[in-house]
């Protein structure tokens, strides 16, 4: 028997285990289950911090909401009294 005999009956042998080899696979998930399923797991954990972040970012404009009214409040109280700044100022400044 020559060499390639010798190659062509070794593949020919792991050709007919090769089909015994696949079914035995077959209980293996699939790579593209795989995918799936890492990409949903991605996509509830962006939606999460999605969330996290929108709210975040609606807390902060109902807070800069209330700095800005309250400030706007003071000023129109203010604004009657000329001297109430400078009045401020000077206990600040007198006070140790």
């Amino acid at each position: 028997m020559n060499q390639l005999d010798h190659q062509l009956d070794r593949l020919l042998r792991c050709a007919s285990t090769a089909e015994v080899a696949a079914q035995a696979s077959a209980a293996i998930p699939e790579v593209r289950d795989l995918l799936r399923q890492r990409e949903i797991e991605v996509t509830a954990a962006a939606a999460g911090l999605h969330r996290t972040l929108r709210g975040g970012l609606a807390f902060a404009c109902g807070l800069l909401m209330l700095a800005l009214l309250a400030n706007g409040l003071w000023i129109h109280q203010t604004r009657n009294d000329v001297l109430t700044v400078p009045r401020v100022l000077l206990t600040r400044h007198a006070t140790p």
